[in-house]
């Protein structure tokens, strides 16, 4: 049988060790203790923090993937430059740099990212379709690189889930009833 306890419950535990100071756990009913563990406590918050932090980065992840599907304006792009950093950690980012004509004539240049294999494949000088926001041209992205895939949000989303679950759960078992042996 699962119990809850109350607000009351809790109070009653905490004058409890403040009367004896600490040292005996708080008997709920006949045989029974509450004990609490303070690292799982801990352990519990962190992967739920993680998780939490997760969950967001994915949601974040999502609304520029909504966002970059809602570009309702094409055009063609030109390839001016190309270039790459790399960082401490060996990971580089690829960048292209190309610029646009828009239907009422402006000009836009901007830079992208692109995964290496695209950037690899296009040459200076080199065509690609552009997609760009009607309102704000300024914002765009080559049409098929630069933005992030669902996969990618789905696995960090399960990612954030695992973690959610496992900090509840072991928030929860954190907090077990327990035999007295004493009595």
């Amino acid at each position: 049988m699962m119990m809850c306890y109350s607000h009351r419950a809790v109070k009653q535990y905490s004058k409890k060790m403040d009367e004896v100071g600490r040292k005996t756990p708080l008997t709920l009913f006949k045989g029974k203790t509450l004990k609490i563990s303070k690292s799982g406590i801990i352990v519990a918050f962190i992967t739920i923090i993680i998780g939490i932090f997760f969950l967001y980065g994915t949601w974040e992840a999502y609304l520029e993937y909504m966002r970059v599907n809602e570009y309702a304006g094409y055009a063609t792009g030109h390839v001016t430059n190309k270039h790459f950093s790399q960082g401490a950690d060996g990971n580089s980012m690829y960048y292209l740099d190309y610029w646009f004509l828009l239907p009422g004539g402006g000009k836009i240049k901007s830079t992208s990212n692109l995964l290496q294999q695209q950037w690899e494949a296009l040459k200076i000088d080199d065509t690609l379709e552009i997609r760009y926001d009607l309102s704000n041209p300024n914002r765009n992205i080559p049409k098929y690189g630069g933005s992030l895939s669902l996969v990618y949000v789905f696995l960090v989303f399960v990612l954030g889930a695992v973690f959610l679950v496992f900090g509840i759960m072991r928030l929860i078992s954190s907090f077990r009833m327990a035999y007295n042996k004493t009595s």
